[in-house]
């Protein structure tokens, strides 16, 4: 598939991290999908909750401890790649 950069992995989570873009980009699809359902599942009882709306704002949590923990992820990811060369 090519090498992976490690720049535009990091932008990936900055600016689409919320749809598991990162995730995406460096193949690992399952993980990726459920960040994506993780947020759309979030937007949808917001939207559409009706009496569940109120509790959406409950997902950011742990949609944003995710983004964190995939901020160390990614520094290891690359740091290991780096070491393996």
């Amino acid at each position: 598939m090519g090498e992976k950069q490690a720049r535009l992995a990091f932008g990936l989570l900055i600016g689409a991290g919320w749809a598991g873009a990162h995730r995406f980009y460096l193949q690992r699809h399952a993980s990726a999908a459920a960040q994506l359902l993780l947020t759309l599942l979030m937007v949808g009882l917001w939207i559409w909750g009706g009496r569940w709306s109120p509790y959406a704002p409950y997902l950011l949590g742990p949609i944003f401890l995710w983004l964190g923990h995939d901020g160390f992820w990614l520094y290891d990811y690359f740091r290991m790649e780096e070491e393996m060369d």
